[in-house]
């Protein structure tokens, strides 16, 4: 078997619901979650291969901060059963490593080495992507898939068939108007900086489009936010179709309640806002309570249409919107 038949990978817009999907399919006993690496566009941007792991090994979500933040991501690992027994880790802090999306420094840190070092001398796009995902899967051998989750893969659909034409893609989107608020606040704490509001409508605008080309082009699994938050048992179970992966109602069910916002969040409820995590709010429609006129006009004039293409609307006139 190729290593393209056992990958799989998230895209979309983030901010629309890609982490809460890496976690549930982390929660999948065939399946190891990775998180997001960027690495088609490190591979594709980058001068060259070494400069692509100095991004890659230490700024990605995935790198954690390189290998010097590895001492302490061994003693959490080392202690994470002690500290749910004893109640001092709660809610994702206490699951089992293999339930969460894994790092970088679950490779071990030989392996981190020695893979840093093979793909710094990379002869292609081809060959460095390869190598990373080949070992991953040398690494945790999943019984079924490897699930990558980088929203933005969306704009490196071609790059991503061409290296791996077999592997699984599926696509999360959500409400544009709910993008745009969370995206204004996760720029603010992960970032420090503002994004015209135009600016963010457009960004959406823009992975939308690349979402239904490469729709056209590859075969996609396409679900939303709002499926997964309202449909949640049959949004999931035809995720786990797409990938051809045997489920029941209980596997479902560990799925859902495992990866849900009280969880993930470290025990807020899902509209219990917090400013300062990633896990915000977790709420459908609460572009209501932040939009002010001119930005629902300027939302209707540059985005209205596709509102109405995604079903989020009947008219894309947002007097009609409520």
């Amino acid at each position: 078997m190729d290593i393209d038949d056992r990958l799989a990978f998230i895209v979309g817009h983030y901010k629309s619901g890609s982490t809460w999907l890496a976690h549930l399919l982390a929660l999948a006993p065939q399946i190891v979650s990775v998180r997001e690496c960027h690495v088609f566009r490190y591979a594709r941007e980058a001068e060259n291969f070494s400069a692509a792991n100095d991004i890659l090994f230490k700024s990605s979500a995935w790198g954690m901060g390189g290998i010097r933040s590895y001492p302490r991501h061994w003693a959490s690992t080392m202690t994470r059963s002690f500290r749910a027994a004893t109640g001092l880790a709660k809610y994702a802090a206490a699951l089992p490593t293999n339930d969460v999306p894994t790092s970088m420094h679950d490779l071990g840190l030989w392996r981190q080495l020695r893979l840093q070092r093979r793909m710094s001398n990379a002869v292609d796009e081809t060959e460095y992507c390869r190598l990373l995902f080949a070992e991953l899967l040398e690494r945790f051998n999943p019984e079924a898939y490897i699930v990558e989750k980088t929203p933005t893969n969306v704009y490196e659909l071609d790059l991503l068939n061409k290296i791996f034409p077999s592997a699984k893609l599926i696509s999360i989107h959500r409400d544009g108007r709910d993008v745009v608020v969370s995206d204004m606040h996760h720029l603010r704490r992960a970032y420090g900086r503002e994004e015209e509001f135009s600016q963010r409508v457009h960004k959406w605008v823009d992975a939308m489009e690349a979402e239904k080309q490469g729709a056209a082009n590859y075969d996609i699994h396409q679900l939303s936010y709002e499926q997964l938050q309202f449909e949640p048992q049959k949004t999931v179970a035809k995720v786990l179709d797409h990938l051809g992966l045997h489920h029941d109602k209980h596997l479902v069910e560990r799925l859902i309640n495992g990866a849900a916002f009280e969880v993930s969040s470290g025990g807020r409820v899902a509209g219990v806002e917090d400013t300062s995590s990633f896990q915000r709010k977790g709420v459908v429609g609460d572009w209501r309570n932040a939009f002010s006129d001119s930005d629902i006009r300027e939302f209707s004039k540059v985005a209205g249409p596709l509102l109405v293409e995604l079903g989020y609307e009947k008219s894309a006139d947002w007097r009609t919107w409520t």
